[in-house]
């Protein structure tokens, strides 16, 4: 947080971390940003339309939180 130039900001395990937890609050979406490949720490400048932003996480990973959450009707 205090280098604006270094990536900031949670992953894939994260959110499946906190699944329950979103879950228990009453949401039923959730939003994420931009998970491609990019080259400013805010997704604001993708390189890759295909490649998934490596601090994020593997293309396994965001399929595994996608289909947890929908698991849950989110």
């Amino acid at each position: 947080m205090q280098d604006p130039k270094k990536f900031a900001g949670g992953d894939f395990a994260g959110l499946q971390d906190k699944l329950k937890f979103i879950g228990e609050m009453g949401f039923t979406i959730v939003s994420i940003g931009p998970v491609f490949a990019t080259e400013k720490y805010d997704g604001s400048m993708l390189t890759s339309y295909s490649t998934i932003e490596r601090h994020f996480g593997t293309s396994k990973e965001f399929q595994s939180v996608v289909e947890a959450y929908k698991a849950k009707n989110m």
